[in-house]
């Protein structure tokens, strides 16, 4: 089986829990001998997409650098096309059994979704979008609703 992980921003970065976590995962798959890729993606101003490919300690490191298609707020960055395009060709080049995403969430499952490819997410800053910090509702059950003053009011009283 291999697992594709998906990081934002610089794989190789010292700063930001989520880069640090996902190269422990990483070295504990290959403990493990779970063949295991990264996917290191970056938004630029630059007007091209670009994608090179590293090998740290056997494992293969994709970066793709994707130029962000607008400046709007109404546009999620996830869902904007260059992103969405150039995470499907290579998603479709790597061909992983399974997709580990830990940034990029919403492209990543639109992309497998579309290619049927399972994947499986972790939000590592649950409080930067749960006023709860758990992504779970008061009742302690996963929550799928929008961050609101109603949706969320219950969970931030408790």
């Amino acid at each position: 089986m291999s697992i594709c992980l998906i990081a934002s921003g610089d794989y190789f970065s010292d700063y930001g829990g989520g880069q640090v976590y996902v190269r422990h995962l990483v070295k504990g798959l290959r403990a493990q001998m779970v063949t295991c890729c990264v996917v290191s993606i970056s938004r630029t101003r630059a007007k091209t997409t670009r994608l090179s490919l590293r090998d740290e300690q056997g494992v293969s490191v994709w970066q793709l650098s994707v130029p962000l298609a607008s400046e709007s707020p109404q546009q999620a960055q996830d869902l904007q096309q260059p992103l969405l395009i150039a995470m499907k060709d290579l998603l479709q080049r790597i061909n992983p059994a399974v997709v580990h995403a830990h940034g990029t969430k919403v492209a990543a499952a639109t992309v497998c979704r579309e290619l049927g490819i399972p994947c499986i997410i972790t939000a590592h800053h649950g409080g930067m979008v749960c006023p709860n910090g758990t992504l779970l509702h008061w009742q302690g059950q996963i929550c799928s609703q929008p961050v609101s003053t109603q949706n969320c009011l219950r969970c931030v009283i408790k």
